[in-house]
């Protein structure tokens, strides 16, 4: 009886917690979204600029922007534009 009562205890936190993390305001997306535009704006500029090392910018090609754009950009511009972009496409 008593794991019956706290299997269904477990069930319902775990329930509860799952529907509370996929509601995530917009707001939040676009921020993540904003943020990682900047970033990368940044690092094209750095790319840009001649005076600029060569390691500096293969760190940037190899490692930070593929990051950035992966963990951040992608994700959040999926969220807010779920029929417009796939990722597939991106």
């Amino acid at each position: 009886m008593k794991n019956l009562i706290l299997t269904i205890i477990a069930i319902a936190l775990s329930g509860c917690a799952e529907s509370v993390e996929t509601k995530v305001p917009d707001n939040t997306y676009k921020e993540q979204f904003e943020l990682a535009d900047q970033r990368i704006g940044k690092m094209l500029e750095t790319l840009d600029r001649s005076d600029v090392p060569m390691n500096q910018k293969r760190e940037i090609l190899c490692t930070k922007y593929p990051e950035v754009y992966k963990k951040q950009y992608m994700p959040a511009l999926l969220k807010l534009s779920p029929n417009e972009y796939s990722e597939k496409a991106l």
